[in-house]
């Protein structure tokens, strides 16, 4: 068994609580034993789930630190997905412990702060891995390598924060190297193809 640690701000949030039942699957479909066995958050939600509560319900162990589920765990998610500005942190710590996480979209907040994460991983000798879940969406397999053009219309609360989703699509479609990329706002809706 492989164990899997989440680092949070909060748990309580969609990628926490959705995570567990896709690794099972996962599992299940590839013949793996990967397990979610700790957590750690920086804070409970106000108003919603708390660490403790979220952990009882997923059959988790609470950790009371980020060294401390690094030393316990095999495969670790930096999750935080509506606050990038927290993955530097959280990113140096694991990284200071030898190990090479996931980090969740949005990868960081900005140019300068994506680059101080690949040279703090560069500086500790660890390699990290981020992306959306639907660059590897199977229904969209049938579209790789066939496809020269794609619009991509997204939903979600703000464009900066779901727009990556959209971008992993067009690229599991339509590979890397794009010419073009049109971004358009219609009264209070904005637009990116």
């Amino acid at each position: 068994m492989k164990t899997v640690g989440f680092i949070d701000y909060f748990l309580n949030e969609w990628h926490a609580n959705e995570y567990p039942a896709m690794i099972k699957a996962y599992n299940e479909k590839n013949g793996t034993d990967y397990q979610v066995k700790y957590a750690w958050a920086e804070m409970d939600i106000p108003g919603g789930m708390s660490t403790d509560e979220w952990c009882a319900l997923h059959s988790v162990i609470r950790c009371d630190s980020i060294k401390e589920l690094c030393a316990k765990c095999d495969c670790i998610f930096v999750l935080a997905p509506s606050n990038p500005e927290k993955h530097f942190e959280y990113a140096k710590e694991v990284f200071e412990c030898g190990k090479s996480p996931y980090i969740d979209k949005t990868f960081a907040p900005d140019f300068a702060t994506a680059k101080e994460i690949y040279a703090l991983a560069e500086k500790y000798g660890v390699k990290f891995f981020s992306s959306s879940a639907l660059r590897y969406a199977e229904e969209l397999n049938a579209y790789m390598g066939t496809a020269k053009a794609i619009s991509t219309v997204g939903g979600g609360s703000n464009l900066d924060e779901y727009i990556i989703h959209q971008i992993e699509m067009a690229v599991k479609c339509l590979g890397v190297g794009a010419e073009k990329v049109r971004y358009s706002k219609h009264a209070d809706q904005e637009w990116a193809e």
